[in-house]
């Protein structure tokens, strides 16, 4: 939906190439300088990689747990790492992070998912005010219920009435990237 807008894209995941791994600062550094390298510069940047197993606190091993809390805070915190030296030498950029209406509230099945996307919601206001004096807007788009691989491998099928569309989901995201703020949250509903 961006490009149709007229934007530059540069998609980067761990199938990509060059394959990124949010939880490795060299990989979300190569990938951010081959950017600058292409474009001169970076105007937002969206971190929308997160994982979810959903198991039991009791049935889920400390691997699990650490890969959820590794993929969906600290990859955040990564991102935010490699990011802040470019937005800051320009005075402005915008750091836009997919978080979850999980964030609310804790559920059966998955804590470490919750209680991660709760966490990256904390993460962003503080860095928001952290990065103020340099016109860095740092915000967190909280979509509903998705249709997407990741809900099904987790909640099976479900009936797609139920959920929302990723496409209606791109446009809400692309609206929230216009409203000057920092330190939001914008429920997609």
């Amino acid at each position: 939906q961006l490009l149709g807008l007229g934007a530059r894209v540069f998609p980067f995941s761990r199938s990509t190439s060059p394959a990124v791994d949010v939880t490795s600062l060299d990989s979300i550094g190569t990938a951010l300088d081959g950017v600058v390298t292409e474009s001169g510069c970076i105007d937002y940047v969206i971190n929308c990689s997160g994982d979810l197993i959903r198991k039991n606190i009791e049935n889920m091993s400390l691997e699990e747990w650490e890969h959820i809390l590794a993929t969906n805070v600290t990859g955040a915190f990564l991102v935010a790492k490699a990011v802040i030296p470019l937005f800051k030498s320009r005075k402005e950029g915008a750091l836009y992070f997919v978080g979850s209406s999980s964030y609310t509230k804790g559920r059966e099945g998955y804590a470490a998912y919750s209680s991660s996307k709760a966490a990256l919601v904390n993460f962003c206001q503080a860095l928001a005010e952290e990065l103020s004096p340099w016109n860095v807007r740092v915000n967190l788009v909280s979509p509903g219920r998705v249709n997407t691989p990741l809900r099904f491998r987790n909640f099976g099928s479900e009936s797609p009435g139920t959920l929302l569309e990723p496409d209606y989901v791109a446009r809400e995201f692309i609206k929230a990237l216009t409203i000057e703020t920092t330190g939001s949250v914008f429920e997609i509903v």
